[in-house]
């Protein structure tokens, strides 16, 4: 039997995801930030930080989730999160 909070949490994680990629293809990679995604998600501002550690886990999640991207704009990305 699956657990309903396991699936309920990770179809949240996924609405998060989701959002994520819309704030970043209307506002860019800096536009992205907890609240942002939580209230382009609908839900709750701490939902973003409850599900992922820090904004860079949440953007390379959406990435690596959502979009199979060419190596150089993977590498282009990285560049943009990592210092």
């Amino acid at each position: 039997m699956t657990d309903g909070r396991k699936l309920k949490g990770e179809r949240r994680r996924q609405e998060l995801i989701e959002a994520t990629l819309r704030v970043v293809a209307r506002d860019g990679v800096s536009g992205v930030s907890h609240r942002t995604v939580a209230r382009e998600a609908g839900r709750p501002a701490t939902a973003a930080a409850y599900y992922f550690s820090g904004i860079d886990g949440l953007l390379l999640q959406a990435l690596l989730t959502n979009r199979p991207p060419s190596a150089a704009r993977f590498e282009a990305i990285l560049r943009l999160l990592l210092p």
